[in-house]
């Protein structure tokens, strides 16, 4: 009696134990069921979206060219290089290719060839030629990227600006970005486990198109003797820095632009810092007055002995030239004497007339962080 009560006990617990495992398989079968079939198409695009991704290809940039057609800021060609170990059906072979065309040492390359990884790339960018060098070869990949490059060097850098991250920053650079870009291509990029692209792994799904050329009416004669004789003043004077524009007085174009400051001939000062005018406000001024008809430039003013109170100052003259005509009294830069003439205009009369010559109001050179 008691071996048969223990004979049922095991076969109760035999049965249980095995409905748990029929109820378990059912369970997995049912899910995979759901994962398999009725979610299918949602998990197949998830896979897709973790090992293919979309990416742009850059489009080269516009050129930047002087009024005579010359470039002063173009994109170059430069190519990124990977190479796939598992791809190569001669590493010896592809490593002293690798060596001839891109100029790195033998151990560099064999780094790359003899790896254990899916693939290695090399940190640097090079020239045009390793793509006719490497082009074809199984396992090396190459990827197109656009440096900014300035054919006459430093001259303007200030006024083209700079290219970062793709995007123009300051100058022409950045004030015609929209139409230097370019519009970039688009391409599906096939990705590792951990999200990184695979090189060579990609497929184009449209064509970039280059960006538009901007032509300047900078003269880059005057541009590059503006910038010397600059440079030359600022060290005979000790000065900080400086600033020189040269313009067509017919037209208003500018023909040079350069402004040195610390040494750096990258700075866009003469736009971008105000200052005061000085005494050459003086010639505006008497312009001013002859053009409403309140003097001629034969009246004659007196500067007494050369010092005047205005407004709790005292204005002071160089040298006292007391009772002189309005000419003379610009000729020498008499401050009393402009002062004293200045007050022939009538209430607004002097704003109005600085302001139509351009005192205080933009110049419309198109370019950033004017003052």
């Amino acid at each position: 009696m008691s071996a048969s009560l223990m004979s049922s006990g095991a076969l109760t617990r035999g049965r249980i134990l095995l409905g748990f495992w029929i109820f378990f398989f059912l369970v997995m079968l049912g899910r995979a069921a759901d994962v398999q079939i009725r979610h299918a198409s949602t998990w197949r695009a998830e896979a897709e979206r973790q090992h293919r991704g979309t990416g742009a290809i850059p489009a080269p940039r516009g050129q930047i060219l002087a009024r005579d057609g010359m470039p002063l800021a173009q994109s170059h060609e430069v190519f990124r290089v990977a190479v796939a170990p598992h791809e190569l059906r001669d590493r010896d072979a592809v490593a002293e290719r690798l060596v001839e065309v891109m100029g790195i040492t033998l151990a560099e390359a064999r780094r790359a060839t003899d790896s254990d990884r899916r693939w290695v790339r090399f940190p640097q960018a090079y020239p045009p030629r390793v793509r006719e060098g490497l082009a074809g070869i199984p396992g090396v990949h190459l990827e197109r990227e656009y440096r900014r490059f300035h054919p006459q060097g430093e001259m303007a850098r200030g006024v083209l600006g700079a290219v970062v991250d793709g995007k123009g920053a300051g100058g022409v650079e950045e004030a015609f970005e929209s139409h230097l870009q370019g519009v970039p291509g688009s391409r599906v990029i096939a990705r590792d486990s951990g999200g990184r692209p695979i090189p060579g792994e990609s497929w184009i799904l449209s064509e970039p198109q280059a960006g538009g050329d901007v032509v300047l009416t900078l003269d880059r004669d005057l541009q590059e003797i503006a910038q010397e004789a600059l440079m030359e003043a600022i060290e005979s004077s000790g000065a900080r820095g400086g600033d020189l524009l040269v313009t067509d007085p017919w037209t208003g174009e500018l023909l040079a632009l350069a402004s040195i400051q610390d040494g750096q001939v990258g700075s866009l000062a003469g736009l971008t810092t105000p200052y005061e005018p000085g005494s050459t406000l003086k010639p505006f001024t008497l312009a001013g007055l002859v053009e409403l008809g309140h003097v001629t430039m034969q009246d004659s003013v007196d500067t007494g002995d050369g010092r005047l109170r205005v407004a709790g100052r005292t204005i002071s003259d160089v040298s006292r030239v007391g009772k002189v005509t309005l000419a003379h009294a610009l000729r020498v830069s008499s401050n009393v004497g402009i002062i004293l003439a200045a007050d022939a205009f009538k209430p607004g009369e002097q704003y109005e007339v600085l302001r139509d010559f351009g005192f205080g109001i933009s110049t419309g050179i198109p370019l950033p962080g004017e003052a």
